[in-house]
């Protein structure tokens, strides 16, 4: 076998759901699954690799401002890419967003290998 070869496998991926709202906010989740057929013990990959998925989202004020947060979340690997994020809509034409995406947890994980590249954003958006 050579070192830092890529192997080609067959895998089962699958993904389970739930929506549902709780006083205004609306909640999903998700649990998602990769299996790989025939792993070889070189292979840097998991056999398995389990995933986790929660969004919660609250709108007020008559709905112009928006309230977000989103999160993928390694359950294998202990890690976590986190998305908080706020809109806030002036009229229907004119918004503006602020969000960032946080990466935290294990650096051999899917999401934590990413830590130094966490940041902040901003959008401003109008349509004519």
């Amino acid at each position: 076998m050579a070192v830092d070869a890529l192997i080609q496998k067959d895998y089962l991926n699958y993904v389970f759901g739930l929506d549902f709202s709780i006083g205004g906010v609306k909640m999903s989740g998700q649990f998602i699954q990769k299996y790989i057929l025939d792993h070889h013990d070189k292979m840097v990959e998991d056999k398995i690799n389990n995933t986790a998925t929660v969004l919660a989202r609250y709108d007020a004020l008559r709905e112009t401002l928006h309230l977000e947060l989103f999160s993928y979340i390694g359950l294998t690997k202990g890690d976590a890419l986190i998305r908080p994020k706020i809109t806030y809509d002036f009229e229907d034409s004119f918004s503006i967003l602020l969000g960032s995406n946080i990466f935290v947890g294990d650096r051999a994980g899917q999401f934590g290998q990413y830590q130094d590249n966490s940041m902040v954003y901003t959008k401003i958006k109008y349509n004519f």
